[in-house]
């Protein structure tokens, strides 16, 4: 019995570590098409291992990824998954990058609507460290194309 749980805790470890590593892949704004298709792999690797099914994560660094490949809905497609209901997940960021990648296809009012519900909630709660640096790694972007305000950073972000 120890032999499988010692097997799933090293499953889902490397499950979290490729999903790490896709969004560190992908987090700069000009990130090489080498590193992007890379982040895909690698974001298809976790979802394939992840053992969670209450984890969004995985689903959320393939949209990221995909995201950046310029591949705008395979990155809906996969935020939607990442956002599917009993599903944990860092809404936030699932809603603003949804809102990024509807913008692209051209659908500005649902972008515009994802976008206001990520601010709203933005309003009521505080980000982690985690949600502060995606903030300020796609906070240009959000200001560029929907001509919004990146949100100014936390004193005191709770990790």
């Amino acid at each position: 019995m120890s032999i499988d749980r010692n097997h799933a805790n090293a499953r889902q470890f490397l499950a979290n570590h490729y999903q790490n590593m896709t969004i560190y892949l992908v987090s700069a704004r000009d990130v090489s098409p080498e590193n992007v298709n890379r982040a895909i792999g690698l974001a298809h690797k976790a979802i394939a291992l992840n053992l969670d099914p209450q984890s969004g994560g995985p689903w959320f660094s393939l949209g990221m990824a995909s995201y950046r490949a310029g591949k705008w809905r395979n990155a809906i497609t996969a935020l939607e998954k990442s956002m599917k209901p009993n599903v944990k997940a860092d809404d936030r960021c699932d809603w603003l990058l949804m809102a990024l990648a509807l913008w692209q296809v051209g659908e500005k009012q649902e972008a515009r609507r994802w976008h206001e519900k990520a601010l709203k909630d933005m309003a009521k709660r505080r980000r982690t460290v985690d949600e502060e640096n995606f903030f300020r790694d796609f906070g240009v972007e959000v200001q560029e194309l929907l001509g919004s305000k990146p949100s100014p950073p936390l004193d005191n972000p709770k990790n």
